[in-house]
């Protein structure tokens, strides 16, 4: 990935599409593209997910099971870049209303 991305940005440096990204302290001389960070969304099953009890036990496996397996990190080929797991609320089935609050402006004196 991180490869197929470094060959994208040459790209568009090449075509014009970028302006060129020189490094000022690098150990590779004419480097003209920088390092990436990548960031992987990791879901948790929040508490205001409304489904039957049966799926939810089954969303709730398939989160458990990801814990045993490969990071997303290896997947992608990213094991040696600079990845960041980045962990969100998974909301499924029909949400709650949204209390509405009325404001009103204050007037100053």
């Amino acid at each position: 990935m991180n490869v197929f991305i470094r060959q994208i940005i040459h790209e568009m440096i090449r075509e014009g599409e970028l302006p060129a990204q020189p490094q000022h302290y690098t150990t590779i001389p004419n480097r003209d593209v920088g390092d990436f960070s990548f960031v992987i969304t990791q879901e948790d099953l929040s508490p205001e997910t409304q489904i039957k009890a049966s799926d939810k036990v089954i969303v709730q496996m398939r989160l458990w099971l990801e814990k045993f397996t490969d990071t997303p990190a290896s997947w992608f080929g990213l094991e040696y870049s600079e990845v960041f797991v980045e962990r969100v609320p998974l909301v499924l089935g029909r949400q709650r209303p949204v209390m509405q609050y009325h404001l009103k402006k204050r007037e100053e004196d």
